[in-house]
């Protein structure tokens, strides 16, 4: 039986990098996301959830999509129900969906805040409830949450995306937490930071593309990374892992061609 992985945020990026590695390992997959055909993003970011499942389905992946608004009251763990209805169990969870709203303190209301806590944390918090049962029956699955360095802002004059920040930071303490709950289970969480040159951060920043730093890599040099990560042992958990510590471990190859 292929091994079913569950993406959130899939219609672009990191998620739609992943999933695509996926599929070509062989990994039945759900695609979350809001982006669809009749619902394309509204601020002309590219990708659909179609788009990516017909090109998950070509690398011969066993495919269902699903589109949500993971803000909404009961949404993830609808999601989750619709899963496991399909496919029956859920090997693999990456916690991938993120928004995130720009300005001073001042400038962004508490409803912003809300909304950014309810897709960035309490969504991986809800999925992870949801699917985690599963896994530990099995003593078998794999949790990646992803972090950010924008989660540390010690020594920052000024954060322009605060309520980002601290989602990401609590989303950092709970996998780390949640990793030493689950050790000896079977069951890995590890978390990740990555900086990579996604449609969205290109969007308004495209000379990253060309950053010759390297230190912003393309997404699909991250989408390997994360089914390396996947793939690693149920002892190789807890960790807080950035660019730098993918690419010793030799799973993340800035130069990989895009897909």
């Amino acid at each position: 039986m292929a091994r079913t992985a569950v993406v959130t945020g899939a219609t672009r990026g990191i998620g739609r990098a992943t999933a695509l590695a996926l599929a070509a390992r062989g990994f039945s997959l759900a695609l979350i996301g809001r982006s669809t055909a009749d619902r394309p993003n509204r601020a002309g970011l590219p990708g659909t959830l179609e788009d990516v499942a017909a090109q998950a389905a070509e690398r011969g992946a066993d495919v269902l999509t699903l589109p949500a608004d993971l803000a909404a009251d009961g949404a993830p763990r609808r999601v989750a129900e619709q899963v496991l209805g399909r496919f029956g169990r859920c090997d693999v969870l990456i916690n991938n969906a993120a928004v995130s709203f720009i300005g001073p303190f001042t400038e962004v209301p508490s409803r912003r805040w809300r909304t950014i806590l309810a897709v960035n944390l309490l969504a991986t918090v809800e999925l992870t409830e949801a699917l985690l049962p599963g896994m530990l029956e099995r003593r078998d699955g794999r949790i990646v949450n992803m972090g950010s360095g924008a989660a540390d802002t010690r020594g920052e004059s000024g954060v322009p995306q605060l309520p980002y920040a601290a989602s990401k930071a609590a989303i950092e303490a709970m996998s780390i937490g949640l990793a030493g709950q689950l050790a000896g289970t079977g069951v890995a969480v590890n978390v990740v930071r990555p900086v990579v040159a996604t449609e969205a951060v290109t969007f308004s920043a495209p000379h990253l593309l060309d950053d010759p730093s390297g230190r912003w890599v393309p997404a699909a040099a991250y989408g390997e990374a994360m089914a390396w990560l996947v793939d690693q042992p149920a002892e190789f958990t807890g960790n807080l892992l950035t660019n730098a510590d993918l690419a010793v471990a030799g799973a993340l190859r800035p130069g990989r061609a895009p897909v």
